[in-house]
């Protein structure tokens, strides 16, 4: 699976998921340890790390919205306006015993936390965390991981389940 339909998914499955349904979580994921982890590991050859941190995405939105064509689009850019950072991590082209410890580190951080949602698709699981708010309006601190394809996904920050269900009342009337 390649990391362009891993986040495609990830972000429809999150997107389709009705807000009322998520459950609790156990606690909070760590990022000062998921962030350590990933520079851990980011030296090693075949392990691709892109960090967005708040400055890039400020400017990320900003060309995003001068590009937005529809309302429609401006809806689904008001995702981004939560997110503080955006950490994607590309190991599938590891060595074996990278990628196997790089997936053994990131599953030791999540024990504990209740998936969101876990998905089958093309014979590997897609594993999705996040923190949901006790009033169930935001999930914060998302993070995929799918060990088989070697690739974590973390969106750091804050999604509006109101504004998800925007996207998608705008997604069902094309």
């Amino acid at each position: 699976m390649n990391m362009k339909k891993i986040l495609a998914s990830a972000v429809l499955l999150l997107a389709l998921m009705p807000a009322t349904l998520l459950p609790a979580q156990a606690r909070s994921i760590n990022k000062t340890k998921l962030s350590a982890l990933i520079r851990e590991y980011k030296t090693h050859e075949n392990v691709e790390v892109v960090n967005l941190g708040s400055m890039a995405l400020s400017l990320l939105r900003g060309a995003a919205k001068i590009s937005a064509d529809s309302k429609e689009d401006r809806e689904a850019l008001k995702l981004l306006d939560g997110l503080n950072r955006i950490t994607i991590v590309s190991y599938e082209d590891a060595a074996l015993d990278i990628k196997k410890n790089l997936s053994a580190g990131i599953d030791k951080l999540l024990v504990g936390q209740e998936p969101l949602m876990e998905v089958k698709s093309d014979g590997e699981t897609v594993h999705i965390f996040g923190n949901l708010s006790a009033d169930g309006k935001s999930v914060t601190d998302v993070v995929v991981h799918v060990p088989g394809s070697g690739s974590l996904i973390c969106l750091f920050g804050s999604v509006q389940a109101s504004q998800l269900e925007t996207v998608i009342a705008n997604g069902r009337k094309k």
